[in-house]
């Protein structure tokens, strides 16, 4: 199991996993560097991902030629069965299975299902977890599982019941009347009224002058220009018409 929230995406634990694949040897080249576990960076975000070892794991159950099966708790592929379709790939919902392209002979190379093993056979367990220097990754049982679930259950439920995570808009308010409700809520403030002097306004009168014209044979009016003229007094605008014109 790994924690991205004390991974430092070192890449310890790919180097670790190559060397324990290779008689603790580091490789020769790049093109012969194959983790089964890959760290990966978003951000400010990183985190080592590998084979879950799934209960019900789909790639073994796409495997065509039944060469993944369940061993001793752990997911593992048998090389002399697998014949690189890459079933299993696509059906990974982890992204965590490769297809290893080896040697054979002159010209020839053999394509096999590529995950992580749990390091099987080596004295000290996985490498990856021996070497993650921020003990980032863990080897867990179902019994250790179930303990760090209900713990972090319990650590949820103590913040959601403490005064200081509640919400505002959880707590109790108190109950009011509408006329306490009235009484509490402030006076609205009025704007400041001018002298009836300096409210005067300034009228604007607007004559709007109408000239006939003709529209199919038939007198229109038409708007010919609009003057405006600046007066004291109540405000107010006086159109004069034309009488004897058809709209």
């Amino acid at each position: 199991m790994a924690n991205s929230q004390q991974c430092l995406g070192c890449h310890a634990c790919e180097i670790a996993c190559v060397m324990a694949h290779n008689d603790e040897q580091h490789v020769l080249s790049q093109h012969h560097f194959h983790p089964r576990i890959t760290v990966i960076k978003h951000q400010q975000q990183r985190s080592a991902v590998t084979c879950h070892h799934c209960e019900d794991a789909p790639c073994a159950r796409s495997c065509p030629n039944g060469a993944i099966s369940h061993v001793d708790d752990s997911i593992q592929v048998n090389q002399q069965k697998c014949i690189g379709c890459k079933s299993c790939v696509v059906a990974c919902p982890f992204g965590t299975m490769q297809i290893v392209l080896t040697p054979v002979a002159a010209g020839k190379v053999k394509a096999t299902a590529h995950k992580c093993d749990l390091c099987a056979g080596r004295e000290n367990g996985p490498a990856c977890v021996e070497n993650c220097p921020a003990d980032a990754l863990q080897l867990v049982t179902d019994v250790a599982l179930s303990g760090m679930a209900k713990s972090r259950r319990l650590r949820t439920a103590r913040q959601e019941t403490s005064t200081w995570h509640a919400s505002t808009a959880a707590q109790e308010m108190p109950v009011m009347s509408k006329v306490e409700q009235m009484q509490a809520t402030p006076a609205r403030g009025e704007p400041d009224k001018l002298a009836i002097e300096a409210r005067k306004p300034v009228l604007m009168k607007f004559i709007c002058h109408f000239a006939p014209t003709r529209h199919n044979g038939k007198p229109r009016a038409a708007l010919s220009a609009a003057s405006t003229a600046f007066v004291n007094g109540p405000a107010r605008c006086i159109t004069i018409y034309r009488s004897g014109l058809n709209w």
